[in-house]
C-alpha cells in the first residue's frame, strides 16, 4: 500500500471522530422521554455509566494515536512501516470506540420494550436531520464568508489597478 493511499485511510478514520457527529450519550432525558420503570432505569443507567467510563479511556487512547500520527506525518525521518503500524494503531482504537457505541445500544435495546425502540428511533432520526441542517446552515455561512473575502479581494485589485492607472496618467501627463 502507498503512504498517500495509507494517509487516505488514516483520514477516513480521524475526520469521523473530529466531526462530533456521534450521537449524543442517552441522558436522563431519554430515559424520561421512554417512560421507563425504576428497574429497567437503573439497568440502563449502570450499562450507559460503564460505557461512558470505558468510552472515555478509548477516546484518550484514540486521540494520543492521532498525535502520534500527526507527529509522524510531519517528520522528515520517518519511514513507510513506522507509518503502517501507527496507522494501525489509530484504526484500531477507532474500531474499539464504534464497538463500544454499538455494543451499548444493543444492550440497551435489549431491555427496551419494541415500542420504546421504535421511540427511540424516531428520535434519532429527528436529530439526524437537524444535524443536517445545522451541517447546511454552516456551509452556506461558510460560502458567504468565501464569497466575501473573494468580492474583497476583487475589490482591492480594481482599486490597485485604478490607482496604478491614474499614477500612469500622471506620468505620461
Amino acid at each position: 500500500m502507498s503512504l498517500k493511499k495509507l494517509l487516505v485511510t488514516l483520514c477516513l478514520f480521524v475526520v469521523p471522530l473530529q466531526a462530533n457527529d456521534f450521537p449524543k450519550p442517552m441522558g436522563p432525558e431519554i430515559i424520561k422521554k421512554l417512560d421507563l420503570d425504576e428497574e429497567t432505569a437503573s439497568k440502563v443507567k449502570a450499562i450507559m455509566q460503564a460505557s461512558k467510563e470505558k468510552g472515555q479511556s478509548l477516546r484518550e487512547a484514540a486521540h494520543s494515536s492521532r498525535q502520534a500520527v500527526h507527529e509522524l506525518l510531519w517528520d522528515r525521518n520517518t519511514t513507510e512501516s513506522q507509518i503502517r503500524t501507527a496507522v494501525q494503531q489509530a484504526a484500531k482504537q477507532h474500531e474499539e470506540l464504534m464497538v463500544l457505541m454499538i455494543k451499548t445500544r444493543n444492550d440497551i435495546d435489549a431491555l427496551l420494550t419494541p415500542e420504546q425502540r421504535e421511540k427511540i428511533m424516531e428520535m434519532a432520526e429527528n436529530r439526524k436531520a437537524k444535524m443536517g441542517e445545522k451541517r447546511q446552515e454552516m456551509q452556506e455561512k461558510m460560502a458567504e464568508r468565501r464569497k466575501g473575502r473573494q468580492d474583497s479581494k476583487e475589490g482591492k485589485k480594481a482599486k490597485w489597478a485604478e490607482k496604478r492607472a491614474g499614477k500612469r496618467q500622471e506620468s505620461q501627463e
